[in-house]
């Protein structure tokens, strides 16, 4: 278990999987001293035409998945090209125009967004624990991709910003 990030204990906060085959999923991310944002950081390797891949994420009341359901996405920033491209372009970030707050979406298609599959690809997709019906308890996040018929490598990582911490607030960010 990591236990040392301070935003869930339900195991490892990375993705690594290649999507042939199966959908996969993340852990779940415990969003409760999450003061900010929970980052879904996302590295998709280059694949085949017509093959990319699809992003769902799902709220839950435990950090095994009880009770889960879809939560919407509003926030997503990328970056896609060639390697060089995306090295260029360094702390600029391009704002996706397929959903936003006042028109969130219950999945994230990277089709547009990347131009091509045979582009690099890294997207951050951004959760406020606000987002979640913390009313009704649900207090985990987790991210659910599709299975492309092509190859497709996919590196995803849980990135809290701003974490309440032992008494004080904390993150990797800053």
């Amino acid at each position: 278990m990591f236990k040392q990030f301070p935003f869930g204990d339900s195991g490892s906060p990375a993705l690594l999987a290649d999507l042939t085959g199966g959908a996969k999923s993340t852990n779940w991310a415990g969003v409760t001293n999450v003061n900010s944002f929970l980052n879904l950081l996302l590295f998709i390797g280059v694949g085949t035409a017509g093959q990319d891949i699809t992003i769902t994420l799902n709220q839950a009341k435990t950090n095994a998945g009880g009770s889960s359901k879809v939560l919407q996405i509003k926030e997503v920033f990328f970056k896609a090209g060639s390697a060089g491209a995306i090295a260029a372009a360094k702390d600029f970030w391009t704002k996706s125009a397929l959903v936003n707050r006042e028109a969130p979406a219950n999945s994230y298609a990277s089709a547009t967004d990347r131009g091509a599959a045979t582009n690099q690809f890294i997207a951050l997709i951004r959760v406020s624990p606000a987002d979640l019906d913390v009313g009704a308890d649900y207090a985990y996040v987790g991210a659910s991709f599709n299975s492309p018929a092509a190859s497709q490598l996919v590196c995803g990582l849980w990135v809290p910003e701003h974490v309440a911490y032992h008494g004080s607030d904390w993150s990797p960010l800053s």
